[in-house]
């Protein structure tokens, strides 16, 4: 956007005083900033909304003589919130902070040498934030700014690692927020430098001795941890926040510090820091007498007890500290000190007891007696060595913790029977009693048949047949549950023991009624038939709910007898994920619901369907109530996290839509439909659900009005309420999370339910607000599927591609290099190409139909798929890694051009090289730094450059229909250059047309700045010119896209060839690294092959490299692509955001870079890549690209004669 000539004259002239003998450069920046991110009217009149603000004017003056970058970097952060921010007054609140004389005092901590602007950014920013949310807090931060504290964490934090230093000032952003005090905010600023604190960061450090390489840090397991610690030192007092450091203090000296290794030191840690938080003054001294007499450093029985401490509930952890440090436990466990096999086997017993495991068949009130029984009794050893060796045999024979604790029933029955001394004493000692019949056979064979001493064939033929007698006495229970199916119960008995699976199967029977088993056993018999070796398909049948599955084609009758007053015939199809959502042309709705077992045959009266017909009627309602009248992906992607902006707002807007549903009495039984089905999710909320999601579903519950139901049916909701009333929390303006509830449930309520932009503003409150919370709840929250796991109302519909870690792109990095042809296998790229199948190439990102159109005609029969929703993602993303299967891909290349079966086929004689300019020497390698988001590097010697001097003869017979275009084109240059004057040509922008007078515009003027008077001005000199085609051959423009790619770049070198000698024409793919291609001579081109992925962003910055060496006077660079950055290190969100700084960077060296755009639909992508090339054009039709090529040669050459 020209924001100098649309903005209000008034306004321009007012800027213009302001800046009048002030420093130039910044009041140009001003504009540039401007133009840069405003894209519609409605931000434009934003600005000149702000500029009638006298803060604002303040705050120009005050700035308008800083440094430019400091002063642009400002302006940014202002345009990026007046952008999003639904009310003027976020803006001022801040503009009263920076225009506040305590404010410019405070610079001077950053600005005194040694200046410090890295650290005043990060200071700005968390201005900004609290600014927006309350000032005075922002008068406390500055107050705490003055008091060194930014400096005092970088000092201590930023060298062991910046993520941490970051990381620790985004906590202490937070902890004003909460705290709202300067005094307890320095405290919690002294916490976090403190020493104890400092020691338990560096054990998730692997400090680096080079230099050159960061130390290594995990940066998810580190904030889990220390957002919990942190969070627990804020909400608690400041006498109990004492006592926590001197725990601290103490842990470290007396656990963490005897333990040598610090990959154990860590764990251990980790595991400590829930324990660490139970402990208070009153239970301290249980605790170091626990640390003193059990060190955990120090045997593998100290070892277990502390991780049953560890994963004990906190209302149990001080009874389990005075049970182990009783003087009972103390003398039993010295007297097994030295048998330590003994010792452990007895300890899972007493944990078995301590923690009140239910045994069936064993009375409960019996354990506290087996406990004392431990204590005071030391049993025979050959006794416990037997059942020892049994129990750890049976570990590795079953999984199933049923017949686990059958066989400690008979243990604890045991230790009774001997301390009443009734047993007959001997080597081998034999009881008189037993608990029942199975018992008594039981240590019949144990005691009396088994010898520990024999071969190990017969021991297993008795532990065998001790299995076979527990397993069979345990499905008795299951026989006498379903005594007309014995017959079945056997059956089905042999099936579960051929895949271990008695603890799932006995856990589903408890949900099945005896009128269904026979159809639930009859189900699993057919897919354990169907599915004999595949256990991946047998589990799922054993679902208690596998029976009752009700299918979207069984449904779909009922569905569209619903759907059709409201939608008509309306697109209906199964999602393969099972989720449901619309797109705004379809409807997607899960392959099947079995919420509830009702009968098949009456699908009229199964709700099943009806929850079939809720969802559907959800879905149409975002249809008919306007979600997709506007698109607010923009917006979203606008906003700091994306992700949580678009989550709140699919909540708010569900709530909308629903009510719309309801008001216009879309179904006689909307009202009751949509209320039960939202009333059946949201009483499954458990303790394991975040408190985010909690918050939105008691507002929307609430402004529903089924709150009081759902209460009575999940009374556990209520509480969690209650306790997320008592969180802190950043609540902006709200005195806490209860007003602001209140405020959103009153809001919900009067709503303007017609109007599609309502939900908007109430978004953007709620989401200014929790984007400042902790960054593992907002995790929480994005990771938490709405309303149940399986099913989904996200409109976008399904899950992206699987982000890759660190550690897999290691792996991935060493696969690639010791089998870089098996990538190549697994991907369908054959290993050699025909030289006659030009364009038909099937590459490792397609696997479709060659041919373009009937490509495109199948995937509009299927739904067009949505890329925006790719973009969004953040994805995987690493800087070039060159790996061999890059090589391997280079050298395919060349293999498929074939260069010497086409010279000797077509008696080609070899091409002359043309010699090559020396470059400089001592010219240092670059490093393009991207942005900070993207955390990576992009080195442009990781762009290797391959010649191709293979030409395609049949390629260029194909290339001879093109012809007229090359004569038309010729005529047109003649004619102008004998006349040094040319006619003005009217185009339209339609798709595949340019719209020739911007393009001419942008390609004259180098500061694409001009006034139309200078397109009449013709310069008397010829200018130098210096052209670089790139194109994209990616697997995905294979066929018809990568055909008229080389039939595009022919026409158009031939047709330049009039105007300069300097043209060169490079293609590019990638694996890890990016492969360039230089086609010498240009007719190579016809032999380049799709293959691979794309990292555009190094493609575009290594032709900058080459136009950096040229000292023409015009420089373009057109660049060719389907336009979907993808490869195998270099996806999703932050690929997109590293494409378009290098398009950025591009244009910043003078390189006009014009972008086409060949896909199937415009995508959002295409506006991004639009505001950063000079000139953008996109084609759904590939061919139309060749139609522009006449006008393109003509814009360039009036700008040269």
């Amino acid at each position: 956007m020209n924001t100098k000539q649309k903005i209000d004259k008034e306004k321009l002239k007012l800027i213009k005083d302001i800046f009048l003998n002030a420093n130039e450069k910044n009041f140009y920046s001003l504009f540039y900033t401007l133009d840069d991110n405003l894209v519609s009217e409605d931000e434009l009149n934003k600005f000149e909304e702000l500029l009638e603000k006298p803060e604002f004017i303040t705050f120009l003056e005050n700035n308008r003589n800083s440094s430019n970058t400091r002063f642009t970097n400002t302006l940014l952060k202002f345009i990026k919130k007046f952008i999003i921010s639904t009310k003027i007054d976020d803006i001022l609140s801040i503009l009263h902070v920076l225009n506040d004389e305590a404010y410019f005092k405070s610079l001077k901590t950053y600005f005194t040498p040694p200046v410090d602007y890295e650290l005043y950014e990060i200071y700005e920013n968390e201005i900004f934030k609290i600014s927006e949310q309350n000032e005075n807090l922002a008068k406390i931060y500055i107050e705490l700014s003055n008091n060194f504290v930014l400096k005092d964490l970088k000092n201590d934090y930023f060298g062991l690692h910046p993520s941490i230093f970051v990381f620790f000032i985004n906590q202490f952003t937070l902890a004003l927020l909460k705290l709202k005090n300067f005094d307890e905010t320095l405290n919690f600023f002294e916490f976090l430098v403190s020493k104890e604190i400092a020691t338990v960061v560096r054990l998730f450090v692997v400090e680096s001795n080079d230099e050159s390489k960061k130390n290594e840090f995990d940066e998810k397991l580190f904030f889990t941890i220390f957002v919990y610690i942190l969070n627990y030192y804020c909400g608690i007092s400041k006498k109990e926040r004492k006592f926590f450091v001197e725990l601290l203090k103490f842990t470290n000296k007396n656990i963490l510090t005897p333990i040598k290794d610090k990959i154990e030191k860590k764990i251990t840690f980790i595991k400590l820091v829930n324990l660490l938080t139970y402990i208070d003054e009153a239970s301290f001294l249980d605790f170091k007498t626990l640390v003193e007499t059990y060190p955990i450093n120090k045997g593998a029985a100290n070892k277990m007890l502390w991780n049953f401490l560890f994963d004990a509930e906190k209302e149990k952890v001080f009874k389990y500290i005075r049970f182990f440090n009783s003087v009972g436990f103390i003398r039993f466990y010295n007297s097994y000190i030295y048998q330590s096999e003994i010792l452990l086997f007895l300890l899972k017993h007493i944990f078995v007891c301590l923690a009140e495991f239910e045994i069936k068949g064993f009375p409960s009130t019996l354990m506290p007696v087996v406990m004392s029984l431990f204590m005071q009794e030391k049993i025979n050893r050959n006794y416990i060595m037997k059942r020892k060796a049994f129990f750890d045999w049976l570990s590795t024979k079953s999984k199933s913790q049923l017949i686990e604790s059958y066989f400690i029933k008979f243990m604890f029955y045991e230790y009774i029977f001997i301390f009443k001394k009734e047993y007959i004493e001997g080597h081998n000692i034999k009881l008189t009693r037993f608990c029942d019949d199975i018992h008594k056979v039981f240590c019949h064979i144990i005691d009396e048949k088994l010898d520990l001493a024999e071969k190990e064939e017969s021991k297993l033929i008795l532990y065998e047949a001790l299995y076979k007698l527990i397993r069979t006495d345990l499905w008795k229970e299951i026989e006498t549950k379903y005594p007309e199916h014995s017959t079945q119960i056997k059956n089905l008995c042999g099936i579960v023991e051929s895949y271990d699976l008695d603890d799932l199967v006995f856990k589903e029977l408890n949900f099945i009624e005896k009128e269904h088993f026979l159809l639930y056993y009859i189900t699993i018999k057919e897919v354990v038939t169907k599915y004999t070796n595949d256990i991946e398909k047998i589990i799922p049948a054993f679902a208690s709910d596998f029976w009752c599955r009700v299918y979207f084609d069984m449904a779909k009758f009922f569905i569209v007898n619903v759907l059709l007053p409201v939608l008509g015939n309306f697109p209906l199809y199964a999602d393969e994920k099972n989720l449901a959502y619309t797109d705004g042309r379809n409807i997607f709705l899960p392959q099947f619901i079995s919420y509830f077992p009702d009968n098949l045959e009456d699908l009229a009266s199964n709700r099943n369907v009806t929850m079939f017909i809720g969802l559907a009627l959800h879905e149409a309602g975002h249809i008919i109530a306007g979600t997709f009248k506007f698109d607010f992906k923009l917006l979203f992607l606008r906003s700091e996290i994306p992700d949580l902006y678009k989550k709140i707002y699919n909540i708010f807007e569900d709530y909308r839509i629903e009510l719309y549903l309801i008001k216009i009495k879309a179904h006689p039984q909307v009202s009751d439909i949509l209320y039960s089905i939202n009333i059946f999710f949201d009483s499954k909320i458990n303790r394991e659900y975040d408190f985010i999601y909690i918050l939105f579903t008691f507002m929307t519950s609430s402004a529903f009005g089924y709150y009081d139901i759902l209460i009575k049916q999940n009374p556990l909701f209520e509480e969690l309420v209650l306790k997320l009333f008592e969180k802190q929390r950043n609540t902006g303006r709200f005195r806490d999370i209860k007003t602001l509830a209140e405020y959103g449930i009153d809001r919900l309520k009067n709503i303007d339910i017609k109007n599609v932009f309502a939900m908007f503003l109430l978004t953007t409150e709620f989401y200014n607000i929790i984007k400042l919370w902790d960054e593992i709840l907002i995790d929480q929250f994005l990771n938490r599927e709405e309303k149940t796991q399986s099913y989904s109302n996200d409109r976008d519909g399904g899950e992206g591609k699987k982000i890759l870690s660190e550690e897999d792109l290691k792996k991935l990095y060493e696969e690639l290099n010791s089998d870089p042809k098996k990538f190549y296998e697994e991907n369908g790229i054959p290993i050699i190409g025909s030289i006659f199948g030009e364009g038909t190439n099937v590459g490792a990102n397609s696997k479709r139909k060659s041919l373009f159109l009937e490509e495109k005609k199948d995937l509009e029969a299927d739904g067009l798929p949505d890329l925006n929703k790719f973009y969004e993602q953040l994805g995987t993303f690493d800087g070039p890694q060159r790996t061999k299967a890059d090589d391997y891909g280079a050298n395919l290349q060349k293999e498929l051009s074939m260069v010497n079966v086409i010279r000797n086929f077509f008696g080609i004689p070899k091409p002359k090289q043309k010699p090559k300019p020396k470059r400089s020497q001592n010219k240092k390698v670059r490093i393009l730094s991207l942005n900070k988001e993207t955390k990576s590097k992009t080195i442009v010697n990781q762009c290797n450059i391959y010649p191709i001097s293979a030409i395609s003869n049949s390629f260029l017979q194909q290339h001879k229909k093109y012809d007229y275009i090359s004569v038309k084109i010729g005529s047109m240059l003649e004619d102008l250059i004998e006349n040094t004057n040319y006619d003005n040509y009217e185009y339209s922008s339609v798709d595949g047309e340019l719209e020739m007078e911007r393009l001419i515009e942008i390609l004259v003027d180098k500061k694409n700045r001009v006034e139309p008077e200078f397109l009449e001005y013709h310069v008397e000199t010829i200018k130098s010119l210096k052209v670089i085609i790139g194109l994209d051959i990616s697997g995905s423009t294979a066929g018809v896209k990568l055909d008229i790619e080389k039939h595009f770049a022919l026409i158009f070198a031939y047709a330049l060839k009039k105007l300069t000698s300097q043209i060169d024409v490079y293609a590019f793919n990638s694996v890890t690294a990016t492969n360039v291609y230089h086609a010498e001579p240009i007719e190579a081109l016809t032999s380049f092959q799709s293959c691979n992925g794309n990292r555009d962003g190094d493609f575009i910055r290594f032709v900058n490299y080459l136009f950096e060496e040229s000292n023409s006077d015009l420089k373009y660079f057109f660049l060719i692509s389907d336009g979907q950055p993808s490869s195998t290190n270099y996806e999703g969100k932050y690929a997109l955001d590293d494409t378009l700084l290098a398009m950025r960077e591009c244009k910043a060296s003078n390189v006009k870079l014009i972008y086409f755009n060949i896909d199937y639909k415009l995508q959002e992508y295409f506006n991004f890549f639009k505001n950063e090339a000079s000139y953008a054009e996109y084609f759904s039709n590939p061919n139309d690209l060749i139609d522009a090529i006449p006008k393109l040669v003509m814009s360039i050459a009036k700008e040269i004669v």
